[in-house]
């Protein structure tokens, strides 16, 4: 179609946990040229946010169980570590 594309811009904020990428394109135009206008130019944003997820800040660890069944003193511990870790 002829159109020429500018480069993409590309910004990462990490503060504020976004990308935004913007683009543009110069296109000749048919019919708007009978109105005198040859060319049009056209751009387009995207901006992309992270949505934090209350398991994002949880840190993967190893939990080993002890042998045997597991007795109430062991749960107690267990319990207020994860109301610790993930705000309820």
């Amino acid at each position: 179609m002829g159109a020429t594309v500018s480069s993409p811009s590309i910004t990462v904020d990490e503060t504020a946990e976004t990308i935004t990428l913007t683009a543009g394109a110069t296109i000749p135009t048919s019919f708007l040229r009978v109105f005198g206008c040859e060319t049009m130019t056209v751009t387009a944003e995207a901006e992309v946010t992270r949505k934090i997820k209350a398991l994002d800040r949880v840190r993967p660890q190893r939990v080993k169980q002890p042998l045997g069944r597991i007795s109430h003193r062991h749960i107690s511990p267990i319990k207020g570590g994860a109301r610790s870790t993930v705000p309820i």
